[in-house]
């Protein structure tokens, strides 16, 4: 950069406004469309972290596009479940308000949901809590969900069961991310998961979906699709080499 576009961006950067207005508290027809005073202690992005508790899997087999597992799942929040701004409006911060867990929407009947439960960070719960989370929300699914088999390597391949948490607003206002300190687990003893079935560890993904229909204003010249976050879970799972080996072997010696 030679000397004069130096002193240009330097002037300019000297009358540039130090507090732009910040369209995402600014409310009306802005996106979120809530107003929030300087004053306010609510901030966005807001972080939910999550962890689930796999207690159960079955109907795990390659002629089948769905599995049915049994888990709980468990979500932190730094605010309590209801905001009151300054401004005395009442803003819901319930966790089920801004992301939900993905199941296969043909099983309709099959599936079983609870009410989330919540616990907040006080002398009775404060064992539940890390760093400065405020709420807590449980609840126990038991539904069936999708599952893209990958066969290419079949039947050495390796395998995600993913269970997916998609948020219900744009990413400019939530972040969902793993739990830092109850990281997310499975039962070593599952009643239904299928023979030679081995769970071998849990990874974490992230996709990002542009919603076309639902426009958003985020500034008076800026619109945009909404764009909403998905984050996965996912167990990684392969077959028992001793099952699988037996399987092949007395297979062959039937066909022979």
């Amino acid at each position: 950069m030679n000397i004069f576009n130096f002193i240009y961006y330097y002037i300019l950067f000297l009358f540039l406004p130090i507090n732009q207005e910040d369209y995402k508290r600014a409310g009306g027809k802005f996106y979120p469309e809530v107003y929030l005073a300087p004053s306010d202690s609510l901030t966005w992005p807001i972080n939910f972290e999550i962890s689930i508790d796999v207690k159960d899997i079955k109907s795990l087999d390659i002629s089948n596009e769905s599995f049915f597992s049994k888990l709980v799942v468990s979500s932190y929040s730094k605010y309590d479940t209801i905001f009151k701004s300054n401004s005395e409006e009442n803003i819901s911060l319930k966790h089920e308000d801004f992301f939900s867990i993905e199941i296969k929407e043909s099983s309709l009947n099959s599936r079983k949901i609870s009410e989330p439960r919540y616990y907040f960070n006080n002398d009775t719960y404060n064992y539940l809590f890390y760093d400065d989370f405020h709420s807590k929300s449980v609840k126990l699914v038991q539904a069936p969900f999708d599952i893209n088999w990958k066969l290419r390597d079949y039947p050495y391949d390796d395998q995600k069961l993913k269970f997916k948490f998609t948020t219900k607003v744009d990413t400019s206002i939530i972040k969902l991310s793993p739990s830092k300190i109850f990281e997310s687990k499975f039962s070593k003893e599952m009643d239904n998961l299928s023979d030679g079935i081995s769970i071998n560890s849990i990874s974490y993904g992230y996709k990002y979906n542009n919603d076309e229909s639902d426009i958003i204003q985020t500034s008076p010249t800026n619109f945009r699709p909404m764009v909403t976050e998905t984050f996965e879970i996912s167990l990684n799972i392969s077959r028992v080499g001793s099952w699988l080996f037996l399987k092949l072997f007395f297979g062959g010696v039937l066909s022979f």
